[in-house]
């Protein structure tokens, strides 16, 4: 039976090859780790803003996803829930290619900074409405209490610089 031949592998055991099961294993953990890298690579963070044409109020949102910024920007924008209430199109503000994947973000400062960006330019348009605010978001980005909003407002500085 020649060598190539399914059979004659099929005969063989990891007793007759004992390296194979920890070659595969670590070439399987090094597609792991270049996936998750890929992941990294390719995503970005985005915040952006609505105008409302007839009230003056400027909605603030942010977004995560593969592609340009102004992708991913427009694939939020499909089906915005603030398009029924009289906001324009959501504008690209700034954005973050993250450098970690999604599972670790709360520690990647992409994600850190456009959560602090989202946050600063509520404040800048008026505040949320739930703080007494006139901006177009009801509800704050990061909640007052949130004990990582000094982190993510000092990431957005860093990166951005003030709105």
């Amino acid at each position: 039976m020649p060598d190539g031949h399914p059979a004659h592998h099929a005969a063989r055991t990891p007793k007759d090859h004992p390296e194979t099961a920890r070659d595969r294993r670590s070439e399987f953990t090094r597609w792991i780790q270049a996936q998750a890298e890929s992941e990294a690579e390719k995503l970005s963070y985005v915040t952006y803003t609505k105008t409302n044409p007839e009230t003056g109020e400027v909605y603030t949102g942010r977004s995560r996803g593969v592609g340009t910024p102004e992708e991913i920007v427009a694939g939020r924008d499909s089906g915005h829930h603030m398009n029924d209430k009289g906001f324009g199109p959501a504008v690209l503000d700034k954005f973050a290619e993250a450098t970690k994947s999604v599972a670790e973000r709360h520690s990647d400062p992409a994600y850190q900074a456009i959560r602090g960006r989202e946050q600063q330019l509520i404040d800048f348009f008026g505040g949320a409405k739930s703080d007494g605010g006139i901006s177009g978001n009801a509800i704050r980005g990061v909640a007052a209490d949130n004990p990582l909003l000094g982190t993510f407002l000092n990431a957005a500085t860093k990166m951005f610089g003030a709105p």
